[in-house]
């Protein structure tokens, strides 16, 4: 037993089997038993010696010789035994086929990194050789015109030069010829006796010949003047036969020879570009203007009234490169130059445009167009003729002239497109561009003629601001092609303008699904009326329609929908500057006029903003619902009844009835403010789209009254608000919402909150603004103030409704934390204007806060001053509701 060796269990391969080896099927050949050692005990000594295990011979690959083969099976049979040289051999084949596959999909992703390298590097040298290519362009048109200018230039200077020179010699020759006269008129002095003695008889023999004009005692002798007539010959032939004299003249000569030559030179260099194409400058730059006029309907048909115009206009707003005033803005321009059109009966051209286009070209000169366009449609049997001709704006001359013949009326809409073609072509643009961003009208907007004609309808009766006759026509237009993407457009601003929710976001989804095969202008628009109206993704819309400003700088609508969107993100400052440039772009733009004014009111500038209204009010761009609330901001009682009797009359749209409405509650007359919202939510006292707004309508009713504590009509309101009859959108969910819980219904506001997360989840003022503020009102409800801080704490800075500094005062006040919320309030009452059109009383609330938070502080002296303010906001109030304030007994 001493001299025997005890291999320790599990690390030698012979243990476990017969024979005292181990058996190969159970030997892992990629464990680590190689490595590991054998511990033997030697006799008459405790001392561990290690042994290294011998590693397990390999199978026999391609190529070995046989005999050492033979030997090494022959050593380990089990081993080396053809089971497990198959699964040696499948196993090899598998992980080859592995690496292999790895290899190839490494090859492959190799490959398509550098196809698109090669593709991404290929696009910026192409974009590179466009802009190389336009930038060599544009210099060589900068130096054509530079060189021009310059001949011009030599021209006007060599004529100025030629023209000095003469009155140089003129003058040098008067005084010369007056030297002259001087010395023969001493001459003459002298000569007279002579003469007379020389004329009588007595000088027998002595013949002189005196003429007619010698006659009489003092008459001058003819021969002076032959003499003097002589004199200015010699003068001037001595003048022009002078070295000097010819010099200059060869030198004048030559110039004129070369700049004649470098002229034939430039032009001929200019050809050769122009016919290879590597030239080609616009007869119209970025910056100038085309209005599209009037298309005259000469048929009899009246349902193509204003169909090729408004055709017309679709197809040229594709282009990238016009600035372009459509049909809106020659209604606006000719109603101010209403009669104004005779002054225009000046002498015109031979090509000028017809007399009966004198009001088109007035209403060009209005909005600073440069050329307009103008024509006719005539039918002959079943066939139509489309004659439209541009015409620039001051010199009347016709400019280019296009026309289209359509075999029947189907073939129309085919004509605009041909005849919009052409107009592009001639009036700069590239034609293998214009063929590549040409949509035909079928996809751009619609192909049916009556469509078309309700859709000028409407905008004809926006330009009268008759809202609900332009909300019909847009939806007959809508309804004839539920496609005609921009009748669902104006549709979606319009029912949002009115509050109807639910309509405005279901046209938005119409145009938004319409829009794949329009234009990208197009494309830009219904996406951004779709963020805005549907989704409230106020992220997405700032990416389309900033999309949109790069590629149509001059396109008005572009600067309408930055500006309105910067104004729903609480950045008016940035909307006031974008709604200014606009209107520079733009003068007859309404909707810019008014973003401006709403930036201006949310800056507290009321008196700019009332500038501005005075203004587009000139120019028949009334706001009646702005002006409202900027003269009740500025104080202006006389304007301020002015405005009010406006927005009273009958009919009047649900936008400006609501705008009426707030300030009702703002000044406290919350009973009459009910009974308004009341009225228009049930259709009377206001256009035809107040039922569809009636849920926002009663929303906005509620919120008003919890704020100031007035519950049984705010919970009231609110319930019938959040009816699913009512199909209440986004805003209505959270006014309605917030109201009950203002109220303490917790149970009625926390129904709210999953329905805004599932049915709006993108909507920028429902994730930034909605939810914190509901649950923060909900936790006020509950008494739970710090909660409500803490859910504020992830609301979005900048609310453009100003409730989250008011609702993060209350559970402040309810923290006892009276410092920071009056910090809170002081930012509320700091922006008055923009509580105002952020949509409620907020503001006389606000400040009957403040003075409760500076009593409850015990500062007695500002509590004073901050009531004494609020009964000045509230001196018209309703009794009861100024009580309620002014005695701290409103919700929360």
């Amino acid at each position: 037993m001493d001299n025997e060796s005890y291999p320790t269990r599990g690390t030698y391969p012979y243990e476990g089997s017969a024979n005292g080896e181990a058996d190969p099927a159970s030997v892992d050949e990629d464990s680590s038993v190689a490595a590991e050692e054998v511990v033997t005990i030697r006799p008459n000594k405790d001392l561990l010696i290690a042994r290294p295990r011998p590693p397990l011979p390999e199978p026999m690959e391609d190529g070995m010789d046989p005999v050492v083969s033979m030997l090494r099976e022959a050593s380990f049979p089990s081993y080396f035994s053809p089971e497990m040289r198959r699964a040696k051999q499948e196993k090899a084949r598998v992980e080859k086929e592995k690496a292999e596959k790895e290899q190839a999909e490494k090859e492959r992703i190799k490959k398509e990194k550098a196809e698109k390298e090669l593709l991404e590097k290929a696009r910026i040298a192409k974009e590179e050789f466009e802009k190389e290519r336009l930038e060599k362009a544009r210099q060589e048109k900068e130096l054509w015109e530079k060189a021009c200018l310059d001949m011009d230039e030599l021209s006007r200077a060599q004529a100025e030069k030629a023209r000095t020179e003469k009155a140089q010699f003129e003058k040098d020759l008067a005084e010369n010829v007056n030297a002259k006269d001087a010395e023969f008129e001493e001459v003459e002095a002298a000569s007279i006796p002579v003469l007379k003695s020389l004329s009588e008889p007595k000088l027998e023999g002595v013949s002189v010949p005196v003429t007619a004009a010698a006659q009489g005692d003092y008459a001058r002798p003819a021969r002076v003047y032959t003499k003097i007539e002589d004199i200015r010959s010699q003068i001037a032939s001595k003048e022009a036969a002078s070295p000097e004299h010819d010099e200059e003249k060869s030198h004048s000569r030559r110039k004129r020879i070369l700049i004649a030559g470098v002229l034939a030179l430039v032009c001929l260099v200019i050809l050769f570009l122009v016919g290879r194409g590597l030239l080609r400058f616009l007869a119209f730059g970025r910056t100038d203007r085309l209005m599209v006029a009037s298309v005259e309907n000469q048929t009899g048909d009246k349902t193509l009234d204003g169909v090729v115009a408004q055709g017309l206009e679709f197809a040229l707003q594709e282009s990238a490169t016009l600035a372009f005033s459509g049909d809106d803005a020659h209604r606006w321009a000719v109603q101010q130059a209403a009669g104004g059109a005779d002054r225009l009966a000046n002498a015109a051209p031979a090509n000028a445009a017809p007399e009966n286009a004198a009001s088109a070209r007035q209403a060009a000169l209005a909005v600073g167009a440069k050329a307009y366009v103008y024509g006719t449609i005539r039918s002959s049997g079943a066939a139509y003729t489309l004659t439209v001709d541009v015409f620039n704006s001051k010199s009347n001359r016709k400019l280019i002239e296009a026309q289209e013949t359509a075999a029947s009326r189907e073939q129309i809409v085919p004509a605009i497109d041909q005849i919009a073609v052409k107009l592009r072509s001639a009036l700069g643009e590239k034609k293998d561009v214009v063929l590549r961003t040409r949509i035909p009208l079928n996809l751009e907007a619609s192909s049916n003629l009556e469509a078309l004609h309700q859709f000028n309808l409407g905008e004809a009766a926006l330009v009268d601001g008759k809202i609900g006759d332009a909300t019909t026509a847009f939806q007959s237009a809508a309804t004839l092609d539920p496609k005609f993407i921009q009748a669902q457009v104006q549709l979606s601003w319009l029912y949002g303008r009115q509050h109807a929710e639910a309509a405005s976001a279901a046209a938005a989804q119409m145009a938004e699904q319409a829009a794949g095969s329009a234009s990208e202008r197009t494309v830009l628009l219904s996406r951004y009326a779709y963020d805005i109206n549907a989704t409230g993704d106020l992220d997405s819309a700032d990416v389309a329609i900033r999309r949109f400003v790069q590629l149509y700088p001059h396109d008005s609508q572009g600067a309408l929908g930055l500006a309105r969107l910067l104004r729903m993100q609480g950045r008016s400052i940035e909307a006031l500057d974008v709604a200014k440039h606009g209107i520079a772009d733009d003068p007859y733009n309404a909707g810019l006029y008014e973003q401006a004014e709403l930036a201006l009111i949310g800056l507290d500038r009321t008196g700019e903003a009332l500038e501005l209204e005075q203004r587009s009010q000139k120019m028949a761009l009334a706001h009646d619902g702005v002006s409202l609330m900027a003269n009740y901001l500025a104080s202006q009682t006389a304007a301020l009844e002015v405005s009010i009797e406006r927005v009273e009359r009958p009919l009047r749209s649900a936008a400006t009835m609501a705008d009426y409405g707030i300030y009702l509650d703002d000044t406290g007359q919350m009973a009459a403010g009910a009974t308004l919202w009341r009225a228009m939510a049930a259709g009377t006292n206001s256009d035809q789209t107040a039922t569809a707004s009636g849920a926002w309508l009663l929303a906005q009713g509620a919120l008003d009254r919890a704020l100031v504590g007035d519950c049984d009509d705010a919970l009231q309101m609110a319930r019938t608000a959040l009816a699913p009859e009512q199909k209440p959108g986004m805003t209505t969910n959270f006014n309605a919402g917030l109201a009950a819980a203002l109220c303490g219904n917790n149970a009625l506001a926390e129904q709210v909150i999953p329905t805004l997360e599932s049915n709006w989840p993108k909507a920028t003022q429902v994730v930034g603004f909605d939810l914190p503020e509901l649950k923060a009102a909900v936790a006020l409800g509950e008494h739970e103030p710090q909660v409500a801080i803490a859910e504020l704490a992830g609301a979005r800075a900048n609310d453009p409704t100003l409730l989250t500094n008011y609702l993060r005062a209350l559970a402040y006040l309810g923290a006892h934390q009276t410092a920071l919320a009056v910090a809170d309030l002081q930012t509320v009452l700091g922006h008055r204007g923009l509580a105002l059109t952020g949509g409620s009383n907020l503001y006389p609330v606000a400040q009957s806060a403040l003075a409760r938070a500076y009593a409850e502080n015990g500062d007695k002296n500002n509590s004073a001053q901050a009531s004494q303010k609020f009964l000045e906001l509230w001196r018209g109030a309703d009794p009861a509701e100024q009580l309620r304030l002014s005695s701290g007994t409103v919700a929360h």
